[in-house]
């Protein structure tokens, strides 16, 4: 999401110093306190994201945070929510390439708990719980919004089984912070996009980004 790249490299450049700066390109390289950071705009959908983080793995990526935009399931989580999804409903294609159907994903607990930490530190509240992944768009029907939040499941895009897929093959750790655009529902509306609440959503979630690897807190 653009506009999420950005407001991570604005958070970034707070805390890191800047190597080299091609944002304009869709990557930036920095200096943390823990070490290399670079942030990388990642294509859509699954697939095309799943090849470019194959890319940075073999140039030396080892812990990933994934930040992105999701549909939220549940009318008590509005738009500009942030969750941090743990269990994953997969319903991509490419994840299965990489690990069997019965294997069930989830994103890396080690991240999660640093994710968890530098929010807490900065009393930025995060909602936990399953994730959904699909890149169907137009099957994500009323009746099966409705089953998957009865299961339990938060949230919905379409890139991060795929990732974690990735990720556990290659043994390295991913997790993700999404930011909900909007509300899977009857009356349901793309506007959550040009919302201050949705706004607010992205400052929030930059920030933790920006510091889960400098670990400035």
């Amino acid at each position: 999401h653009g506009r999420l790249f950005d407001a991570v490299c604005q958070a970034l450049d707070q805390y890191a110093v800047t190597i080299s700066d091609h944002r304009h390109q869709g990557y930036c390289h920095y200096r943390a306190s823990a070490g290399p950071v670079t942030v990388y705009r990642a294509p859509e959908p699954a697939p095309y994201a799943a090849a470019d983080l194959e890319f940075l793995i073999s140039a030396g990526a080892q812990q990933i945070v994934f930040v992105n935009g999701a549909g939220s399931l549940r009318a008590d989580l509005p738009v500009g929510s942030i969750i941090l999804p743990e269990g994953l409903h997969r319903e991509e294609g490419t994840s299965f390439h990489y690990v069997p159907p019965g294997v069930e994903l989830r994103t890396n607990n080690d991240l999660n708990r640093r994710i968890l930490m530098t929010a807490g530190a900065l009393s930025i509240e995060l909602v936990c719980g399953r994730h959904w992944t699909t890149d169907a768009i137009y099957r994500e029907t009323y009746a099966k919004t409705e089953q998957y939040r009865k299961q339990g499941i938060n949230s919905v895009e379409m890139e991060l089984s795929a990732l974690v897929g990735v990720a556990f093959y290659r043994k390295r750790e991913l997790s993700a912070i999404l930011v909900v655009t909007d509300v899977l529902s009857r009356p349901h509306t793309w506007e959550g996009t040009t919302s201050a609440q949705f706004e607010e959503g992205i400052r929030q979630a930059a920030e933790v980004a920006a510091r889960v690897f400098p670990y400035v807190v």
